[in-house]
C-alpha cells in the first residue's frame, strides 16, 4: 500500500470511482494516464506505452486503488517542469525570437501538433487566442506562462 495522506487517498478514491465504469472498485489500465492528471499529475503518454503493455502480457487489464495509489505515489515524486524550463524550451522553438520574448504562432503550433503529447489544431488554437501579439503572427512568451502556469 501505498504511504499517502487521507486527503490524496480520498481524492484517488473518488477519480477511480468515476473511471470505474464496471463497479467492481478497479480501473482499466488505460485510464491511468487520464486518472493521473486527473489528479493534477502530467505523466507524459509515451512514458505509459511500455508500462501498459507489461500489465497487458501479464493479463493484467484492471487495477485496484491501492495499485493505482503505488503508481500515484510513484509518478508524484518524478520532477516537474519549473516555469524556467518551459520559458527556455519556447525560446528553442523559435530561435530568431528568442531575445525579445515572442515565439512564432506557426512554429509553435508545430511543435505542438506533430512531437510528444500531440494536440490538435484546435487545441492550439483555443490555446494561443488570447497570447497573440497584436499582429497576430507570434505568441507573447510571458502571456502564454501565466496561461500554462495557472491551468
Amino acid at each position: 500500500m501505498a504511504k499517502l495522506s487521507d486527503n490524496i487517498m480520498t481524492e484517488i478514491k473518488e477519480v477511480v470511482s468515476i473511471f470505474d465504469r464496471v463497479g467492481d472498485g478497479k480501473i482499466d489500465v488505460n485510464d491511468i494516464v487520464n486518472i493521473l492528471r486527473s489528479l493534477d499529475l502530467n505523466p507524459g503518454s509515451h512514458d505509459w506505452d511500455a508500462e501498459m503493455k507489461q500489465f497487458q502480457k501479464d493479463d493484467k487489464f484492471r487495477i485496484e486503488v491501492d495499485e493505482f495509489a503505488s503508481i500515484y505515489e510513484q509518478e508524484s515524486k518524478k520532477k516537474k517542469v519549473n516555469e524556467k524550463e518551459i520559458y527556455e524550451a519556447l525560446k528553442a522553438v523559435d530561435p530568431h525570437n528568442k531575445d525579445i520574448g515572442l515565439v512564432n504562432r506557426a512554429a509553435l503550433s508545430r511543435y505542438l501538433c506533430n512531437l510528444g503529447d500531440t494536440m490538435s489544431m484546435e487545441e492550439t488554437d483555443s490555446i494561443m487566442k488570447d497570447v497573440m501579439d497584436k499582429d497576430h503572427r507570434s505568441v507573447v512568451i510571458a502571456d502564454l506562462m501565466k496561461l500554462v502556469m495557472t491551468e
